[in-house]
């Protein structure tokens, strides 16, 4: 059944959208809904739980909202739980977008103020992670909360960083194949690699293979250039809302190691000293702590939302 309101959202059951050309692989747990941005294109989301905050979840580069499903499974319980795939990935929809970060981001804006969410406490993931940043210096009065789960934007990238791994992108298939590189950045993300991170791996990979190739890798070299040329190190001190970051000791995609050889944990709180109302909580684990140590990020997450919520 499709369902359409005057607020531009619609949803579809799911049993109807597996007609479509796109199957929903089984990760995703909830009814997939589609909120429509001013550009026109249809952006994914599942929407459960309920509580006085919304938790509005954003996953990091080429990846989807299941990555969320063991945050969210706990977290419904406290409060209403929302998931987003960001356009170009998951489930939302492909074309001739302006991919990166400014982009998402002004999606995220929309996203609220079409959906007439109070409370906001945005959860990002690595490139995620900076896209909560970038909204929350764009649209404050839209964000009460942030959760920075191993945010991209944290790290000083100078002019030679920018241009040598711009260099290393465009020189010898640095990505290589679209299934190549979501395997490897998955796994390398891992310290413990949990048995449902390969049906993660999997099911992307189906994805993209119902997708154009092509298309995928030209989105991704878009958001990997936005993340370089739109920075957010030299702001986080403009940060007016409490921040919560956390971060794996054995993280080993950020800082970039390909440019910077800083341990993960040194970085982390020089950056967050900058942020003026934050907490730093460092565990042990890789990139995808969220995952990797999913219980100890949700009680994280309920201790510090619950402390910082105004009623």
């Amino acid at each position: 059944m499709l369902l359409f309101k005057n607020n531009g959202i619609c949803t579809y059951n799911v049993i109807r959208y597996l007609c479509r050309a796109v199957m929903i692989p089984s990760l995703y747990l909830h009814p997939v809904q589609y909120f429509h941005s001013s550009g026109g294109a249809a952006i994914a989301y599942t929407d459960t739980g309920s509580g006085p905050c919304t938790l509005l979840f954003i996953h990091g580069l080429a990846n989807y909202l299941p990555v969320w499903n063991e945050n969210i499974v706990m977290l419904q319980q406290h409060y209403r739980c929302i998931a987003i795939d960001l356009p170009g990935n998951g489930q939302s929809e492909r074309g001739n977008l302006p991919y990166g970060i400014p982009f998402f981001a002004d999606t995220i804006a929309a996203f609220i103020q079409e959906l007439n969410l109070s409370n906001v406490c945005l959860v990002g993931h690595s490139m995620g992670g900076q896209t909560a940043i970038t909204t929350a210096l764009r649209y404050p009065q839209l964000v009460q909360q942030l959760v920075l789960c191993a945010p991209a934007g944290f790290e000083h990238f100078s002019e030679e960083d920018i241009n040598l791994f711009q260099s290393a992108l465009s020189f010898g298939d640095f990505l290589g194949s679209p299934e190549t590189h979501i395997r490897h950045a998955v796994h390398k993300g891992f310290d413990a690699m949990p048995e449902l991170a390969q049906v993660m791996v999997d099911e992307l990979v189906s994805i993209i293979h119902s997708h154009n190739s092509a298309a995928y890798r030209s989105m991704v070299e878009q958001c990997i250039n936005s993340m370089l040329h739109h920075p957010t190190d030299h702001r986080l001190h403009e940060l007016t809302c409490p921040v919560l970051v956390l971060f794996g000791t054995n993280d080993k995609q950020i800082p970039n190691r390909f440019l910077h050889r800083i341990p993960t944990a040194v970085m982390a709180e020089s950056a967050t000293a900058r942020i003026p109302n934050s907490e730093l909580h460092l565990l042990s684990c890789g990139h995808f702590i969220h995952m990797e140590q999913a219980e100890q990020v949700n009680n994280l997450m309920i201790q510090f939302i619950d402390t910082h919520y105004n009623h």
